[in-house]
């Protein structure tokens, strides 16, 4: 079993032997704190809690982004529809 410690959920954490609640959530709000967790941070925040074994189960390569294609959000579909939706953001409405 190999869970990454970049992606998985505190549910998915829980699944890892003498992984609790506590540890599966400290280890989610790293992630969020610091875009991932390396191993050696893991082992400074548990304070050498986690043994050897349990760190052999763990994948800690980091999440890769998301690709990103405008074209790809639904309703966009033309290079005129994104011009249109920009120009009606910089009408400035005075009251």
């Amino acid at each position: 079993m190999s869970i990454n410690v970049n992606t998985a959920s505190v549910l998915e954490l829980m699944q890892i032997p003498g992984v609790g609640e506590k540890i599966a959530t400290l280890i989610v709000e790293l992630r969020s704190s610091y875009g991932y967790v390396t191993k050696e941070v893991l082992h400074l925040a548990l304070r050498g809690k986690m043994t050897s074994e349990v760190l052999a189960m763990l994948d800690f390569s980091e999440p890769k982004p998301a690709s990103r294609n405008l074209m790809d959000f639904e309703g966009w579909s033309t290079h005129e529809d994104l011009n249109a939706m920009a120009a009606d953001s910089l009408h400035v409405r005075c009251a």
